[in-house]
């Protein structure tokens, strides 16, 4: 009698290589809607932010009478603009703390001399410290979550924590006969010039939009509107550093982190015209169309555009296609043209 022979169910290598292919398939297709699931998500979430800053400056505004200054130069108290012997002051972020559920970072604060300084001694909460992580005082809306920096990667040791949005200061000139603004003066004469697209000598600081240095403007000083002037946006991307090339975020200024004003006496326009003014830390004036370059505010890591905040507390998406023209106008509180950009 012949036996009859078994064959042992099983893959052959041909049917375990076919499957390996069709499962490597699945997953390329299945990868960018799992990607793009998840930028949309974080975008959410960016526009969460954007709008918790709008509405933390309206009720500012609601409360004051006035939107809070975009720097403002060390003093005395909370909202006295004295000079102090050392002059770093505070950003927007500081006054808005109250208005944004962080009254204990803002009741703590060491007004007075280098009160926005991002390196003094006084500000442990603001450094990559046991203090800090473990109380959990950093506000957490400051920061997007599609941004590829890690928090703190700023200068003094790194341990700043860096935003990602900033003040709009209004916009200024590069393209004569295209855009009108004469409140503008050079500032950063202590950026050295660099090549590739890095950080440049003298950037032009503005006085036409809504947050300002050493002063503070109100919705009736709006006269092209609230749903028609940016307030905020977005710088969340890499800048290059200037002395190494490597990586480090830029923060409308350098990276010393959301907390740091500026340390230049006297407004904008006060200034003379001939003077070059100091760095305007989380603020930022239009001279360049969106995502133009890692160095040139306003950038983002979201794919095609950046978010943006509103005088009337909106928030909307402004694509890499907005015409620089429309976006300088937008920045601008009360240059008579009325821009709507949905």
């Amino acid at each position: 009698m012949f036996g009859l022979s078994r064959r042992h169910a099983g893959f052959t290598l041909v049917e375990l290589l076919v499957v390996i292919a069709i499962i490597g398939v699945l997953v390329a297709m299945l990868l960018p809607a799992v990607q793009t699931a998840r930028e949309s998500a974080r975008r959410m979430s960016c526009s969460n932010n954007v709008k918790q800053l709008c509405l933390a400056l309206n009720m500012y505004h609601d409360t004051n009478g006035k939107f809070p200054f975009g720097t403002r130069r060390a003093g005395v108290g909370p909202l006295n603009l004295a000079q102090g012997a050392a002059p770093y002051g505070v950003s927007f972020y500081v006054p808005l703390l109250p208005f944004a559920e962080q009254s204990a970072i803002f009741d703590r604060w060491p007004w007075g001399s280098d009160d926005g300084y991002a390196n003094s001694p006084n500000h442990d909460y603001l450094r990559n410290s046991p203090l800090n992580l473990s109380n959990q005082k950093i506000p957490k809306y400051v920061r997007c979550t599609s941004s590829p920096i890690e928090p703190f990667n700023g200068s003094f040791a790194g341990n700043q924590y860096l935003p990602s949005y900033v003040g709009i200061m209004g916009a200024v000139v590069d393209q004569p006969g295209r855009f009108t603004e004469i409140r503008m003066r050079p500032c950063c004469s202590c950026c050295p010039t660099q090549a590739n697209n890095a950080q440049v000598t003298n950037g032009f600081a503005s006085a036409g939009g809504m947050l300002l240095h050493n002063e503070n403007t109100r919705n009736a000083t709006c006269t092209d509107g609230t749903s028609n002037t940016m307030i905020l946006g977005e710088c969340s991307i890499w800048a290059i550093d200037s002395t190494t090339g490597g990586n480090v975020h830029i923060d409308g200024g350098w990276p010393h982190g959301w907390a740091m004003g500026s340390g230049q006496a006297g407004t904008i326009e006060s200034t003379a015209a001939s003077a070059t003014m100091e760095r305007f830390y989380n603020l930022a004036s239009i001279r360049y169309p969106i995502n133009h370059g890692s160095n040139n505010p306003l950038v983002s890591a979201h794919p095609n555009g950046i978010m943006s905040g509103w005088v009337d507390g909106s928030v909307r998406f402004l694509t890499n296609n907005t015409d620089l023209v429309v976006l300088k106008s937008v920045a601008t509180r009360d240059d008579g043209i009325t821009v709507t950009i949905e």
